[in-house]
């Protein structure tokens, strides 16, 4: 069988975008191989966005993996150069993107602390982004409790409540690439995000 070809004009027609966000360690960049069904992001930390191509069931899909910030630490103590990359990460996906995956590790404590230090980071992004954002809980495995199962964890509560009660919980690597497909099947009829900026820099 002929291995299938698709151009980029008919790419473009389809093109699903989606932005990485999370704190350090969360799992971001196995969510993006698992999303592009191949290995394209190492999964150390960096101080850069890394954008990445493939296809999924025939049409195009770009992955930006930002850089990770500490998980209780807020903007105060995240680097300039980490910050302003989170920033300007949408300016790495032409006329905006569709999706921010906010990757959050079922095992951990989300505690108030920590919901602060990522509303921080996100709204590094602008108020507008929170329309955009799903919630993606990762586990190791399928058995495992985490924040999300705890009535009284407010601070995830509030996270998914943000996100407009969005929210997917994935386990790696026992999730596939066969799950990727419907993991993203309704977000290809979201408008992307076109007014996303960085922040104006501080005149010296």
């Amino acid at each position: 069988m002929a291995k299938q070809e698709l151009s980029w004009e008919d790419g473009c027609k389809s093109h699903l975008k989606i932005i990485l966000l999370g704190g350090r360690n969360s799992g971001k960049s196995v969510v993006g191989n698992l999303l592009l069904g191949k290995e394209e992001f190492v999964t150390r930390e960096r101080t850069t966005c890394s954008k990445r191509q493939g296809v999924m069931a025939g049409r195009w899909i770009s992955v930006v993996d930002t850089p990770g910030w500490w998980c209780d630490l807020g903007t105060r103590e995240t680097a300039e150069l980490v910050k302003r990359e989170i920033a300007s990460s949408a300016l790495l996906c032409f006329a905006g993107p569709h999706v921010f995956l906010i990757v959050v590790k079922a095992c951990s404590d989300f505690s108030e602390q920590r919901r602060r230090a990522l509303e921080q980071h996100v709204a590094l992004l602008g108020e507008a982004v929170w329309r955009h954002c799903i919630v993606l809980l990762t586990c190791v495995d399928r058995g495992e409790h985490g924040a999300d199962e705890k009535k009284d964890n407010s601070g995830l509560q509030w996270l998914v409540k943000k996100c407009g009660q969005r929210r997917h919980r994935l386990t790696l690597p026992g999730d596939t690439k066969v799950c990727a497909p419907s993991l993203t099947s309704d977000w290809w009829c979201w408008e992307p995000l076109v007014l996303v900026r960085p922040p104006r820099s501080t005149p010296s």
